[in-house]
């Protein structure tokens, strides 16, 4: 289970169900893992978000991502306010790649 700022995201549904007593936080969706970014899904499981690794810079930072009709992944370049405030991000710029490398690295 992932908390980000209070915002709990699982690997699967499972862990919601097993932790569902004790849980500190809102359950906002899932995660799933990859070696360069961290995808974010809803409830309903629809892609929303992603954290991504930035492989010219070695920086991390959020950016909207969605599922294209024929089954492509669309990452944009940076991320909307609704994405930042359910992924639970600071809203100055280098809090914000702070927490985003944090996170990154904290995730396994």
């Amino acid at each position: 289970m992932m908390n980000l700022n209070g915002n709990l995201y699982a690997a699967k549904q499972a862990e919601f169900d097993q932790a569902q007593p004790n849980l500190v936080g809102t359950p906002k969706g899932f995660y799933k893992r990859y070696n360069n970014r961290i995808e974010f899904f809803d409830m309903e499981h629809r892609l929303f978000g992603a954290l991504v690794r930035f492989s010219d810079s070695g920086g991390y930072g959020f950016v909207n991502a969605c599922l294209l009709d024929d089954g492509r992944k669309f990452y944009q370049h940076g991320a909307s306010d609704r994405t930042l405030a359910a992924l639970g991000s600071p809203r100055t710029y280098l809090a914000e790649r702070d927490y985003a490398k944090a996170t990154f690295l904290s995730a396994a």
